[in-house]
């Protein structure tokens, strides 16, 4: 299935005090109609300016410089490069083909205004729905993703419902533009497990029903495991790991994957203490001449500390660590001798 969107070298540069940072630089990534893909890290990573400037939300940082490629492409219209888009033309793709769900639903909702007003705009904008048409198909929406009630809800004002019926109305706001594709930014960070469950739920249902092209930004492996088709782990503004779930987490070949992951409890832990990566991320406008990880990494070679490496593997797993060079030279000179 050819790709809905297609990122290319991505890069975002700010102005800093000692040269620009670059908290985004050289992100590559595509994403198919259907498919859930999990972008993971730790926090300062890059994860939500990745997604923010994919639709243009970084345009306005004073000074800003962005590079590289996103090209969208729903299937039956012409690819077109959304960086290149005025603000007006992306206007009419963000919200409209592609919806963003944040992580904190109570900043993202006016408080003056109520729930049917909020959407009922968003109704007008893409969908040039008014009045009893658009307050009719606010209750459709918030049946949708299981708002109980849904008639009496959208005459209420965000400060009347819990976090997790705050996170539905944004998810059903999202939906009113009726996307092709959602990017989800750690939509359940704030909500309790039952209810965390339940958006997840609603989120595979609509993935399922719609064909939604879902980009999940977590620091949760566990979400990434239930949820995604694919992974992509990001350690200081690049993506160092890209591969299938299961073969993710059966063999990651990054050491910050592999740190990421034994980091995690586990319900056979025996009371042992956690497991920790040592040290911490560095800074946009600081990193070091080779890997980025390299200062963190306990297995690190010469060549890590000279130049960053490139991805090695294949199209469905790929990391970049020069330690793989290493073990591909020596299953080539094992099978040699």
């Amino acid at each position: 299935m050819s790709a809905i969107l297609e990122v290319s070298e991505l890069r975002l540069s700010i102005p800093a005090r000692g040269g620009p940072a670059c908290p985004v630089d050289g992100v590559s990534f595509s994403l198919s109609p259907g498919e859930c893909v999990g972008l993971v890290g730790e926090s300062g990573s890059g994860k939500s300016l990745t997604s923010q400037t994919l639709i243009g939300l970084t345009r306005e940082i004073p000074g800003v410089r962005i590079e590289g490629s996103v090209r969208w492409q729903p299937e039956g219209q012409q690819p077109r490069e959304l960086l290149k888009m005025s603000e007006r033309e992306l206007t009419g793709v963000r919200g409209g083909e592609i919806g963003m769900v944040f992580q904190d639903p109570l900043s993202c909702l006016n408080p003056l205004f109520r729930v049917d007003y909020q959407i009922g705009e968003v109704l007008a904008r893409h969908c040039g729905l008014k009045g009893k048409a658009a307050f009719e198909r606010t209750v459709e929406l918030l049946a949708s993703v299981g708002v109980p009630q849904p008639e009496q809800r959208a005459r209420q004002y965000p400060h009347q419902l819990s976090g997790g019926l705050r996170q539905r109305v944004i998810l059903a706001m999202t939906l009113a533009g009726e996307p092709r594709m959602l990017i989800a930014d750690e939509p359940t960070t704030a909500l309790d497990v039952t209810v965390q469950a339940q958006i997840l739920r609603e989120l595979g249902k609509l993935r399922r029903e719609r064909g939604l092209a879902i980009l999940f930004i977590t620091h949760d492996l566990g979400v990434v495991a239930q949820v995604c088709d694919r992974v992509m782990v990001m350690y200081a503004g690049r993506i160092v790991e890209q591969a299938p779930v299961k073969q993710f987490f059966d063999n990651p070949r990054h050491p910050y994957s592999r740190g990421l992951l034994e980091s995690l409890p586990t319900l056979s832990g025996g009371g042992a203490r956690l497991t920790s990566i040592p040290g911490s991320p560095p800074q946009p406008g600081s990193f070091p001449a080779g890997c980025r990880f390299c200062p963190r990494c306990s297995l690190a070679i010469e060549p890590c500390q000279a130049e960053y490496p490139p991805a090695f593997g294949d199209e469905r797993h790929s990391a970049s660590c020069w330690l793989l060079r290493e073990s591909e030279v020596g299953s080539r000179t094992d099978g040699g001798s």
